[in-house]
């Protein structure tokens, strides 16, 4: 037999992993049997068969049947409740009373995108915000021209008001600018979805 000379950390890295394979047999040992005395002390009871007679299984409908691990090919047929997921549902309401006039959207759980046209809507009240803020738009410009002092600021904040009334109707950006380039106003006003 010939005798190497290891360095002392090898030396003491194999010594410490038999150590540790030995305490870990113990604890498992010790673990073991305090596990069976405890059951044994505790009256636990065994487990014994279960007779049920033929009648019975008839009734309960009990079938036996070898267990096999196999690929699961069969066609299953169930009943179930499909439902939409909420979170990518979206509610439209319109802050202005109104009639619909044309539906793009005429399906239940159809797929709608961002910005997609949903209907056109009538409202006399929206008609008149939209000729409100036509009318200050034409009045501003009249009023630049005036010598009287705070005229042509009081004509600037009429239009802020009649186009923060716009805004607060639902109205969009785009709508409003439309507004402001072609000087006029649509009978009926397209939501498109959020």
């Amino acid at each position: 037999m010939i005798f190497t000379k290891l360095p002392r950390q090898t030396v003491a890295a194999v010594w410490f992993g038999r150590l540790a394979k030995i305490l870990g047999l113990l604890l498992l040992a010790t673990t073991t049997l305090w596990t069976v005395s405890a059951d044994a002390q505790s009256g636990a009871a065994q487990l014994s068969p279960i007779q049920v007679s033929a009648e019975k299984r008839q009734l309960i409908g009990l079938q036996f049947a070898t267990v096999e691990q196999k690929e699961l090919n069969d066609r299953i047929q169930t009943t179930a409740l499909v439902e939409p997921d909420e979170q990518q549902q979206g509610y439209v309401q319109t802050r202005f009373a109104g009639w619909i006039r044309n539906v793009f959207v005429n399906q239940t759980y159809q797929y709608v995108r961002r910005g997609q046209p949903l209907f056109t809507i009538y409202s006399p009240d929206l008609v008149s915000a939209e000729q409100e803020y036509l009318l200050a738009l034409d009045t501003t410009s009249d009023l630049r021209r005036s010598d009287v002092q705070g005229v042509a600021s009081g004509a600037e904040y009429l239009v802020q008001a009649a186009q923060e009334r716009l805004k607060l109707f639902g109205v969009s950006p785009s709508e409003i600018s439309r507004l402001r380039r072609e000087r006029a106003v649509r009978e009926a006003v397209e939501i498109d979805s959020p």
